[in-house]
């Protein structure tokens, strides 16, 4: 069986609000909110077949599992042929694959699974939710709640209006301008967290926090092993505490055991590490 790479598109008709579901064993998958009533997929796919006619039969396999329900486009894509005997493809290739580059309704609502490859979301309204075994995975400029849990590789989330979640148990972890609160739970990977808007919990087993914005809404930030560093405007003004048992603390801030005078209610900020050191740095 030899390798061949095949292309075919599709386009349905839908509601502003349609709902799109992916399921990809291999392969990327992007997706682009547009200004129109229609959901487009264009896929390129690297199978393996042993002639034409089979290689035919293949994508045809692979387009039966596009369809769309009422109100939902669903991608379902089947498991792939493979060679009865082939060496070190995790090594060497990427082995039968389907790429989809899809555009929806701006107003869309999507959810990816995603097993092998990269995963991008951009310019989307509706709630993204986004399951991601080995790949980075893009979240840019979108409207509503976005969903992330992420097995093996980098998460970059940007430009959110709403609340982010993201659970990552391998890989860097980057978020900025968010309006909405922001849960991350990590386990393995540092996390960078950048100018977010409302409310802030992160948590990791082994790597470094940073944050680097204004204190909108509390903070709180939890490390087994790792750093917490903190850059925040020189007028900042919040409620402490902090505890590292293993570990050096800084501030460029002064700290008052009680309010000064006129203080009305702060932000909260906590911070709590075993192995790794606390920085407060004002820019």
């Amino acid at each position: 069986m030899d390798m061949q790479r095949k292309t075919f598109s599709k386009t349905f008709a839908t509601a502003p609000n349609v709902a799109l579901t992916v399921v990809n064993r291999a392969g990327a998958v992007r997706v682009r909110g547009v200004d129109s009533e229609e959901v487009r997929i264009d896929a390129e796919a690297e199978i393996y077949a042993d002639s034409a006619e089979s290689a035919d039969a293949e994508i045809a396999r692979i387009e039966r599992g596009i369809e769309r329900r009422e109100e939902r486009v669903e991608i379902n894509t089947p498991e792939l042929l493979r060679p009865a005997f082939s060496l070190g493809e995790g090594l060497f290739g990427r082995g039968p694959h389907v790429d989809y580059d899809i555009t929806v309704p701006r107003s869309a609502v999507v959810s990816i699974d995603a097993h092998n490859g990269r995963v991008e979301v951009r310019r989307v309204e509706g709630p993204v939710a986004v399951d991601s075994h080995n790949g980075a995975v893009e979240v840019v400029d979108c409207r509503q709640m976005v969903s992330i849990d992420s097995h093996n590789g980098k998460v970059d989330v940007r430009q959110v209006a709403a609340i982010v979640k993201v659970t990552s148990h391998n890989g860097r972890i980057v978020i900025e301008d968010v309006a909405g609160d922001v849960d991350v739970e990590g386990h393995n990977g540092p996390q960078s967290l950048v100018n977010l808007q409302a409310g802030l919990r992160a948590r990791t087993d082994n790597g470094a926090i940073e944050y680097e914005g204004r204190v909108a809404a509390d903070i709180a930030l939890d490390a087994t092993n790792g750093s917490l560093r903190l850059r925040l405007p020189r007028d900042s003004r919040f409620e402490i505490d902090a505890e590292s048992v293993r570990g050096a603390m800084h501030s460029d801030f002064d700290v008052r055991s009680e309010p000064g005078e006129g203080a009305g209610p702060r932000p909260r900020i906590t911070l709590r590490t075993v192995h790794g050191g606390i920085r407060l740095e004002s820019t």
